[in-house]
């Protein structure tokens, strides 16, 4: 004890002045806890920030029609081509769904809000925007915004010459993908790239070919026709242009426009085309999944079909025709499922749906079938193949539809 008592400090005399030096000490760790309180705090604040008020990511993106502020009325082709172009590009991305131009070019010219264009396409976030073409300068403005809750995300403007109209498209692509932290592969990098110089004559040529085959009509398609003919014409290489032929030449057949025996071959004969060019864009990722169609080379049209759906992920058009061929060799479960992706990537589109109804028949769903003819017809009365008889196998049945 008299060891402990030792040890103690001398505290006789000190008086208040112990006092003193125990409040301030208390003070002082009474502030060093308010300090490390706070930091709690502030760090918990901001971990529930990060983690729980962050809005979701963004998985998918509608890119509305671009608009034309040129004051030429006739540029509506121009404007039409970069809006298609822009969603060739995000679709590229794996990890990104993107909705057709089929789907979205309903919105174009309407009002229809924010909150219901995502509910009617079921995505996360659209873009939208406006080109403005000067003789051969071409600025094009675009701006993402998330759909729920509604947010501003990015916008950004480009502008160059028309030879280089395929590296400003890029460019906004690359921007948007990583606005959106899309993740991406070592060949889906490469394919966003900056694009190579066109000849500007040959490009507007295949613009004007692509906006009239859009329309699908019969003197549309004509006019396609001639235009990428001319293309092909003026630039014998030029790989999109043998693809836009041979898709006219398809639509010119498969509507019984013109004899199937006289288009199919020429049709066959374009893909082929594109796919001899070295090119890594749309052409050359289109032309092997409706070439294995025509050929029917089914013991090596499938690979053709794979790898053009590996390239464009988000290609409605690519599931529907790997569907139709699924369909074709009888693997009805495998047709139905690559029908019902097409249909997620284009939900409007009245092809596509009614392509659903009939895999849904040669699959015997025929309830499912009546169903989905009837959701075509709902997207538009007068769509003729909407009110095919899906009933073909089911004869007793074959008025629920008509009801």
């Amino acid at each position: 004890m008299r060891e402990l008592v030792g040890c103690l400090p001398d505290f006789a005399g000190s008086g208040s002045r112990v006092t003193d030096d125990v409040q301030a000490k208390a003070g002082h760790n009474s502030c060093a806890a308010c300090r490390y309180r706070n930091r709690i705090v502030f760090w918990y604040r901001h971990w529930l920030h990060q983690n729980l008020a962050s809005p979701p990511p963004i998985r998918s993106v509608a890119v509305l029609p671009l608009q034309n502020l040129s004051n030429d009325k006739e540029q509506e082709y121009f404007a039409e081509g970069m809006t298609d172009q822009l969603i060739t590009d995000l679709a590229k991305v794996g990890s990104l769904r993107v909705i057709s131009r089929t789907s979205t070019m309903r919105y174009q010219g309407t009002h229809t809000s924010l909150a219901q264009i995502a509910r009617e396409l079921n995505v996360d976030a659209r873009i939208e925007g406006a080109v403005m073409r000067s003789g051969d300068r071409i600025r094009i403005t675009a701006q993402l915004i998330r759909a729920l809750p509604e947010q501003h995300l990015w916008s950004e403007s480009y502008e160059r010459n028309l030879r280089d109209v395929l590296a400003l498209q890029s460019d906004g692509a690359r921007a948007i993908v990583r606005e959106v932290r899309a993740k991406l592969t070592t060949q889906e990098e490469a394919l966003l790239k900056a694009g190579h110089p066109v000849n500007p004559k040959t490009y507007e040529l295949y613009l004007k070919g692509r906006h009239y085959a859009n329309q699908r009509t019969e003197v549309g398609l004509k006019k396609s026709r001639d235009y990428l003919q001319q293309a092909i014409d003026a630039d014998p290489d030029y790989a999109l242009a043998y693809a836009g032929l041979a898709t006219s030449y398809d639509l010119l057949g498969g509507y019984s426009l013109l004899p199937a025996r006289d288009v199919f071959p020429k049709a066959s004969f374009g893909y082929q085309g594109a796919g001899y060019r070295r090119f890594a864009g749309r052409g050359t990722r289109s032309s092997g999944i409706r070439s294995a169609l025509l050929r029917l080379e089914l013991g090596g049209s499938e690979a053709e079909l794979k790898q053009s759906i590996r390239l464009n992920p988000s290609s409605a058009t690519a599931h529907e025709i790997y569907s139709l061929y699924y369909d074709t060799i009888g693997q009805i479960k495998e047709s139905i499922a690559e029908m019902e992706r097409a249909r997620e990537l284009d939900p409007l589109s009245l092809d596509i749906n009614a392509q659903l109804g009939v895999v849904y028949r040669d699959g015997r769903y025929y309830d499912r079938a009546i169903e989905q003819c009837r959701k075509t017809i709902e997207l538009d009365q007068n769509f003729s193949p909407g009110h095919l008889d899906p009933m073909q196998r089911k004869c007793p049945f074959h008025d629920a539809l008509c009801k």
